[in-house]
């Protein structure tokens, strides 16, 4: 799109010698110092000084210089921009980010699909500190991983597994029974602690049923956690139940397993409907098989 005597002269200017030029750009040395002749001649003027040392810039050369890689930066973009049009718009696949999703296994299967299919663009969509979202899951995102609430997923996404992650519970280090290897419901009688609101997973439901018998005292989370959950936990001693995987969530909070046999399934959530570029990601992520919690 521009007139390519201006890279003869911007490699001049650069390497300040004719002959550093040439051999960067693989020409010779006549053919380069002609494109630059021929470019003063038709700007009518000279660009370059020219002496024993080398070349250098006159002042005109100098604004000549500026305006050429402005000129060669607008090119360029411009032959992307109509590269971009005519190929159409890229797949995308809009993930969810939430701070209980820290992609332990996602980011390896993105990065697996971008090996196959560079072209696919990945997009993180974030939540509030409230625990909603600032988006509405079922029309914008395509997938997020975390734990499968079945009861509140059933009907708007497919769910791959990965690991079935005992349920625990996380503690921060000034509740009593923080640091103990094992912890049984019957030790929490009379505590506080934060769990996904009852009808949204058919296993943290199971939990909780324990957890009533036992006079646990429960403060229900409508949407999801969020970090104002994990400072409240820590400043107020609550515990919070969650799954193994999420061991690492909170520098404050530690998790605990609990003596019951819960488990909740762990993976990604694809959500309906599934477009081709996240069937894609579904398929590698079935294909790899299901992994077990280290």
């Amino acid at each position: 799109m521009y007139n390519h005597q201006l890279d003869a002269f911007i490699c001049a200017a650069e390497e300040g010698s004719f002959r550093k030029a040439a051999e960067k750009m693989f020409i010779t040395t006549s053919a380069l110092v002609q494109q630059v002749n021929l470019l003063e001649k038709s700007l009518g003027g000279e660009l370059l000084n020219r002496n024993s040392r080398g070349v250098s810039l006159t002042p005109a050369g100098l604004r000549a210089y500026e305006n050429a890689k402005k000129i060669i930066e607008i090119s360029n973009e411009t032959k992307e921009l109509i590269k971009s049009i005519e190929e159409g718009p890229k797949e995308k696949i809009r993930v969810l980010r939430t701070p209980t999703a820290r992609y332990r296994y996602l980011a390896k299967y993105i990065r697996m699909m971008e090996r196959e299919d560079p072209s696919i663009e990945v997009e993180y969509l974030g939540v509030s500190s409230s625990g909603r979202t600032n988006i509405n899951i079922s029309d914008l995102v395509d997938c997020s991983e975390g734990v499968n609430l079945d009861l509140s997923l059933n009907g708007i996404c497919e769910f791959v597994k990965l690991l079935d992650s005992p349920l625990c519970i996380a503690l921060p280090e000034g509740h009593k029974l923080f640091g103990q290897r094992l912890i049984d419901p019957s030790e929490l009688k009379g505590s506080s602690v934060f769990m996904i609101a009852p009808g949204r997973s058919t296993h943290y439901d199971r939990l909780r049923e324990i957890l009533v018998k036992e006079d646990v005292h429960i403060i229900d989370v409508a949407g999801l956690y969020s970090e104002d959950t994990f400072n409240i936990c820590r400043t107020m001693n609550y515990g919070l139940i969650s799954p193994a995987i999420w061991q690492d969530i909170h520098p404050d909070i530690e998790a605990h397993i609990l003596t019951t046999t819960i488990t909740i399934p762990y993976g990604v959530a694809f959500y309906l409907p599934i477009k081709p570029a996240a069937r894609r990601l579904m398929n590698i992520m079935e294909k790899d098989g299901e992994k077990s919690i280290l």
